[in-house]
């Protein structure tokens, strides 16, 4: 990995909007840390310190974490308001906001918050892990996280304030709502998955007038014709295939029956039930989808609600690429910090993603947050050899700046 001599174009463009929340020393720690994000193979705290070029020990940059005076939510709101600055990037009406969680596998037992936590997306059983709630707006160009709380199951607190304030993840999702309200995030409709399908969360988000679209389990009851027949037998059986029809979105093939209903326990809602056709066969099971939105025909419940995939990618993006899940701290504090930073990290480089679409459209290519990010890290190689040829001129001698770069 190349040593960090200068910041990359990307901090020194969007660094300063956020250079008043930071005392000097701290706001040097910020841009050194997203940095590291960015560009170091496994970003920790050690591993980001020992990439900095003459930069301060290990222990100053984790007393930025646990020490300093800085704020998660207004580092998160001036985030977001330097996103809504670029018109490219600013929340729109057709624009989504996703709610779903994701894991940070962790090791260290120590660690504030982490728990045992059934693997439902992998094969692992059970994963001890922080449990992070997500907000995530997207629309047809962008993409980006707006808020996140940690989820710690009941049972796992001792602290008898913090038991006393316990929120299951439904209360957190409403929350998270309410934090997007609060903001007057433009995007009319929430998506979720059929975790967060239930009653509480959808009236919540109607108190706003918002709109909503999920995926319901295939147990549900739908109230029909004086019965209570279960949604898999509705959709499958109840329904002929004769009634289903054909539809292309978003280059996949789907076969679909569309109708209004009564839910039991949700009430009249919309249900969209899809078939994919992959290799000239469909799936053998439905997925069904349910919104609120009673008017709105098929296609535009369908496309509205493939946005949701945009919070998965974000989930491996952060993963993959800046280090979500790379830290070592032990404090909910200093974790919160942490992701706080990702976040950001992840905004400048959907800032220069979509900055750079023009170019990319030119040459027939998507540029990904992880080519962005490999541009970044290019960034530094530029940044190097430019210092290795100014020490060089200096002291006549490039074996020393060779050696400088060592110490």
């Amino acid at each position: 990995m190349l040593p960090i001599t200068a910041h990359p174009a990307i901090m020194k463009k969007y660094g300063t909007h956020f250079q008043t929340l930071f005392t000097k020393p701290s706001y040097e720690h910020f841009l050194n840390y997203v940095t590291g994000l960015i560009t170091v193979e496994h970003p920790t705290i050690a591993g980001i310190a020992a990439h900095i070029y003459q930069g301060k020990d290990q222990s100053s940059l984790n007393r930025f974490f646990t020490k300093t005076d800085w704020d998660v939510s207004n580092l998160n709101e001036e985030r977001l308001a330097l996103l809504q600055q670029n018109q490219k990037t600013a929340w729109k009406q057709k624009g989504v906001i996703c709610i779903d969680d994701t894991f940070s596998q962790k090791s260290g037992q120590s660690m504030e918050g982490a728990g045992w936590y059934k693997d439902h997306a992998g094969n692992k059983g059970y994963v001890f892990a922080h449990n992070f709630i997500y907000s995530h707006y997207a629309d047809n160009q962008v993409q980006y996280p707006l808020d996140f709380h940690l989820y710690v199951k009941e049972n796992d607190i001792e602290d008898q304030d913090l038991l006393r304030a316990f929120q299951d993840k439904i209360q957190l999702a409403q929350k998270l709502v309410d934090q997007a309200e609060r903001r007057k995030t433009a995007a009319q409709t929430y998506v979720f998955d059929s975790w967060y399908f239930c009653r509480e969360l959808t009236d919540h988000i109607e108190t706003y007038q918002k709109d909503w679209i999920s995926v319901s389990k295939l147990n549900r009851i739908v109230l029909w014709n004086g019965n209570k027949v279960i949604l898999k037998d509705f959709v499958m059986q109840t329904i002929p295939w004769e009634s289903y029809k054909r539809l292309e979105v978003n280059g996949k093939i789907f076969w679909y029956f569309s109708k209004s209903v009564t839910l039991k326990s949700q009430g009249k809602v919309r249900i969209v039930a899809t078939f994919e056709e992959r290799d000239n066969e469909r799936t053998k099971e439905p997925t069904v989808l349910v919104t609120n939105r009673k008017d709105w025909n098929a296609k535009k419940i369908i496309e509205t609600y493939a946005m949701r995939w945009s919070i998965e990618t974000f989930f491996r993006d952060g993963k993959q690429s800046l280090g979500f899940e790379d830290y070592q701290l032990r404090s909910i504090k200093a974790v919160e910090r942490h992701l706080c930073l990702v976040n950001v990290a992840y905004s400048l480089l959907e800032l220069e993603r979509i900055e750079s679409r023009l170019l990319t459209k030119v040459h027939n290519q998507l540029q990904t947050i992880g080519k962005t990010a490999k541009n970044v890290a290019n960034d530094l190689l530029r940044s190097l050899v430019l210092w290795v040829y100014e020490q060089t001129k200096k002291t006549k001698n490039p074996e020393l700046a060779y050696q400088m770069l060592l110490t």
